[in-house]
């Protein structure tokens, strides 16, 4: 069995006009996925939107992952290039609280672009192996943040700075992209860009070995009796904790 082609556009719109349809095809994208979810999303009911013939959108477009791979290509780079304006207004010679505050609103000013566009790609398209627009984002993200780490190396108090960068990428995209949905008001307040600012400068700022109980090596939990309830368990936990203090 043959291997199933990569998505790929076909070929680049070049005068005015081709760019004006395949702009129109990409809108009628987003418009059909974020409305009507990933199954509706047909070339035929891409092209009805767009108001284009469908042979028109193949000569741009072979398939559905074609389409949604330009449309999230065309998303990450809006989202970089907004990461990349916020960064580049900040003021030079902040500290370094005020540059991870700086870089937390630089990542939530990105996700405000089109947050249910933003939602869909993520959470709703099948994941498209090693054009996935959420990989590349990721180490594009990775690098800015790392390289921001390890210019401000002698602030910090974390000594991984490879694990350091790795930890804030992930805390801080699950903090802003979850809250569109369940506290969105606080994105726009700087309620949130607040708290997630304390969160990431406590934790690069932490010296020292963690404690005992920290470094312990976690064993996988052991195997419940059936018949045993969540209160059993958790009364012998309890049971053990107090025989330990004591």
């Amino acid at each position: 069995m043959g291997q199933k082609s990569k998505p790929s556009v076909r070929k680049a719109p070049v005068q005015s006009r081709s760019r004006m349809t395949v702009d129109a095809i990409l809108q009628a994208t987003a418009h059909i996925l974020t409305r009507q979810g990933y199954d509706a999303l047909t070339t035929n009911h891409v092209a009805g939107r767009a108001g284009v013939s469908v042979g028109s959108l193949y000569q741009y477009f072979p398939n559905k992952e074609a389409l949604l791979l330009a449309l999230s290509r065309r998303h990450m780079n809006d989202i970089e290039a907004t990461i990349d304006d916020a960064l580049a207004q900040a003021p030079e010679g902040q500290s370094f609280p005020d540059l991870v505050r700086s870089m937390i609103d630089a990542i939530i000013a990105a996700h405000l672009i089109d947050p249910p566009l933003h939602s869909a790609l993520s959470e709703r398209v099948p994941h498209q192996g090693d054009q996935d627009w959420r990989v590349a984002f990721d180490e594009r993200v990775r690098v800015k943040v790392g390289a921001i780490l390890k210019a401000h190396r002698s602030d910090l108090g974390v000594k991984n700075i490879e694990l350091a960068t790795y930890i804030v990428v992930r805390s801080v995209e699950a903090c802003v992209h979850d809250a569109y949905r369940h506290c969105g008001p606080s994105l726009r307040s700087g309620d949130l860009a607040d708290e997630v600012t304390r969160l990431v400068v406590n934790y690069l700022a932490a010296s020292g070995p963690a404690g005992p109980l920290n470094r312990r090596r976690i064993a996988p939990p052991p195997l419940r009796r059936r018949g045993a309830g969540t209160g059993a368990v958790f009364g012998r936990l309890a049971t053990t904790h107090r025989g330990r203090s004591r």
